[in-house]
């Protein structure tokens, strides 16, 4: 695995993965992000309907991104957002997307639910644009809600992108606050149909929210219950639906290898590999100790190497969790089993979850992430000392 497999330059298991607020300060650089990260179809999907509104040639102007919990939703913003700011990354990125949707540089902006402006939401967007006037009677002299004709003015005719993420946050921190008879979270919904209304009038204009399948906000008061499920409706209503990582094909596993690996053998190799596999799965099967048919692994192998395909079975279970991050959670721990195959002294074919040293406080930390209860399947018993001093990778219990 050392020799095959080129492991990218850092192994620090600080997540490495960008946050809207970088796109938003200007600390993503686009090439790097790019370079790391994997195109998936839902993204591509997004970046072609995007590009085709910015351009003027769709009626389709918002989109909302839904998934679980760290599916790619807020890397699949600012990828959009890098490509549709800097038209020389976009042709080098994607020429062939990029021929078909032609606008220069368009303006970008990013709202993140976890702030809480003066100006509010609305007052906010307006500012981004140069176009804070048309909002100050709205916020300035106590909260109203804007119109349509009010978006109209602040979306302009130029291209013009509007990326709204973790709304669910503002509107726990809105609903909590009273403007007359009702709430500031009441009139951030009122002022977010009116935007949608707003597009048919600004053919240049994208909006692109994220909204969480099982959203833990819905578990809240009865009156943030009601607000999320009042903006789900708008969405359902007014937007596209796109998910950004299809968690149960290859996706995930070009996802992470691309975040891991600056390089992996050749096909051939790999199908080495996997038939070396099946080779041992063949010999166990005909003393009957194995239930499964050995060469469905080949294909298995193929997609998920250079990890062991048991892996996505496992993982999938970890997914029943409340709160589990999905790819983001995925990558976390996969990056400790690397970590965990390189210091070994055995030479690891397929790295599996056997390869996570559970001495490490790290690895065992992102267990307990998934669910607290997953500290029960972690035993230890005496073990030989690896290479350094080092203790194996403990294994999972029973």
């Amino acid at each position: 695995m050392r020799r095959q497999c080129r492991r990218h330059h850092s192994d620090s298991l600080v997540e490495q993965v960008a946050q809207i607020e970088d796109l938003a300060s200007g600390r993503v650089n686009g090439r790097d992000f790019f370079r790391r990260n994997h195109f998936t179809a839902g993204l591509e999907l997004l970046v072609k309907r995007g590009f085709d509104r910015l351009a003027g040639k769709s009626e389709d102007g918002a989109f909302y991104l839904t998934q679980a919990m760290g599916g790619g939703k807020t890397h699949s913003l600012i990828a959009f957002g890098l490509l549709v700011s800097d038209p020389a990354l976009r042709r080098e990125v994607v020429p062939n997307i990029a021929a078909g949707g032609a606008f220069g540089a368009a303006k970008v902006v990013i709202f993140d639910g976890h702030q809480n402006p003066e100006n509010l939401l609305w007052g906010y967007i307006a500012d981004q644009l140069g176009r804070g006037d048309t909002m100050a009677p709205f916020w300035r002299n106590g909260a109203r809600t804007p119109g349509v004709d009010e978006w109209v003015k602040v979306l302009g005719t130029e291209p013009v992108l509007v990326l709204l993420d973790e709304l669910p946050s503002y509107l726990q921190m809105a609903q909590g606050e009273p403007v007359g008879s009702t709430t500031l979270g009441e009139l951030t919904i009122g002022a977010l149909e009116r935007l949608f209304n707003a597009l048919p009038r600004c053919p240049r204009a994208c909006v692109v929210v994220t909204n969480l399948k099982d959203d833990i906000y819905f578990e809240g008061s009865s009156q943030l219950r009601t607000l999320n499920e009042n903006l789900t409706k708008h969405y359902d209503k007014h937007a596209q639906a796109i998910t950004p990582v299809q968690q149960n094909s290859g996706e995930v596993y070009e996802i992470v290898r691309k975040r891991l690996f600056d390089g992996l053998p050749s096909r051939q190799r790999i199908d080495e590999v996997a038939q070396a596999f099946v080779a041992a799965l063949q010999k166990a099967k005909r003393v009957d100790t194995i239930p499964t048919t050995p060469e469905t692994f080949v294909e298995r192998i193929r997609e998920t190497y250079p990890f062991h395909p048991s892996i996505r079975d496992v993982v999938a279970r970890f997914a029943e969790n409340r709160g589990y991050q999905k790819t983001r959670a995925l990558i976390r721990l996969l990056r400790l089993a690397v970590r965990g195959a390189l210091a070994s002294q055995d030479n690891a074919f397929l790295i599996g979850l056997q390869h996570l040293d559970f001495n490490d406080q790290a690895t065992t930390e992102e267990i307990r992430k998934i669910n607290p209860a997953y500290s029960n399947a972690i035993w230890g018993a005496p073990r030989r000392r690896g290479r350094g001093g080092r203790r194996p990778a403990r294994r999972w219990g029973p």
